[in-house]
């Protein structure tokens, strides 16, 4: 919703070791991690190299786009986005709870709306729709 790359999201954890299990790499052109290195050792490095606790290998750029669209948006920008898409939403929930020939899949919860088109494959929908060049949506299968 804040329209940055997806890299740029953070990822919170409780426990940072985690992070170290998932992404440490033991290659000595990238990070240099002594061999045997206690998680202590392991914790104190990260600290200090964020390419340990990182799937783009320590890449800080992408932080500064957020802190771009920050500057420029505000929070009370941000917010306006926000509570605008929340109220799109809504209106084509309302929407397709309206039309015959739509089924409202689930109430949702945020921004996405999964609906069904009754009588209607999605995959084939979604092809049409693509190939047209209408619009591009995902669909999924329902059981």
């Amino acid at each position: 919703m804040m329209n940055v790359p997806i890299l740029a999201a953070p990822l919170l954890v409780k426990d940072p070791t985690v992070l170290l299990k998932s992404f440490n790499e033991e290659a000595d052109y990238l990070i240099y991690t002594p061999k045997n290195a206690s998680m202590v050792d392991l914790l104190q490095l990260a600290r200090l190299n964020p390419a340990s606790r990182s799937i783009q290998c320590g890449r800080r750029n992408d932080a500064f786009k957020v802190w771009t669209a920050l500057k420029y948006l505000g929070e009370e920008g941000y917010e306006k986005r926000v509570n605008h898409q929340f109220a799109l939403a809504e209106y084509a929930t309302q929407l397709i709870k309206k039309d015959k020939d739509l089924k409202l899949m689930v109430t949702p919860e945020c921004i996405n709306v999964c609906f069904q088109v009754k009588g209607k494959p999605a995959q084939k929908l979604c092809n049409k729709l693509d190939a047209e060049g209408i619009i591009k949506v995902s669909c999924g299968h329902w059981k």
